[in-house]
């Protein structure tokens, strides 16, 4: 940690190839934890590639990422399609990701 005139940096990027990235979420997600929640772990490293995407591939323009749901309930009980919904301009079901842990 730098401290610069009262403030702190907290942290630097780094340019990380692509496998690199895989190989570190790889470890990430099969990581032995020992509280709850890591099933949830991919579904948020998706969810946030989905953030990025959305806001620079063509496919995407006018399409609308929908906020992560509670994982405690089902898709069927909370209206939504997958773990990870896209929606076009009209509000109507553009793309849906059903996240798997260890799948």
């Amino acid at each position: 940690m730098i401290q610069i005139e009262n403030e702190i940096l907290l942290i630097r990027p780094y340019a990380f190839a692509c496998n690199q990235i895989s190989n570190l979420l790889d470890d990430h997600f099969n990581s032995s934890y020992k509280a709850e929640g890591a099933s949830r772990l991919p579904v948020l490293a998706i969810y946030a590639a989905y953030e990025c995407l959305i806001k620079e591939a063509k496919r995407f323009e006018k399409k609308e990422l929908l906020p992560i749901e509670s994982h405690t309930s089902s898709d069927k009980s909370s209206g939504r399609i997958g773990d990870i919904d896209i929606i076009d301009e009209k509000k109507r079901e553009f793309e849906a990701v059903e996240v798997k842990h260890g799948i």
